[in-house]
């Protein structure tokens, strides 16, 4: 889903889940990733979601992190930035 590229996710709004299975699989219908399962997929799908709410400016994961889960992002914003590499010569 994201190529981190050594960058730590940083979301910038906060997400609300209110959701259950139905409406979460309609959710999942929107992305491309899931355009070709079927709406028993995708309800067996949403009923494995785990939604998550993140405070604003919560780091979600960092270069070097082990992936071990897709994320969605449902509802807000996310904003992802890499430290620039100091000089060693300076």
């Amino acid at each position: 889903m994201w190529d981190s590229g050594g960058c730590s996710v940083i979301l910038e709004q906060p997400l609300i889940h209110h959701d259950r299975p139905n409406h979460l699989a309609a959710t999942l219908r929107r992305l491309p990733l899931f355009n070709d399962l079927s709406d028993e997929e995708l309800t067996i799908i949403a009923e494995r979601v785990t939604l998550r709410r993140y405070d604003s400016d919560a780091i979600i994961f960092s270069e070097g992190d082990t992936c071990v889960e897709l994320l969605i992002v449902k509802e807000g914003a996310l904003r992802s930035s890499k430290p620039q590499p100091t000089d060693a010569g300076n």
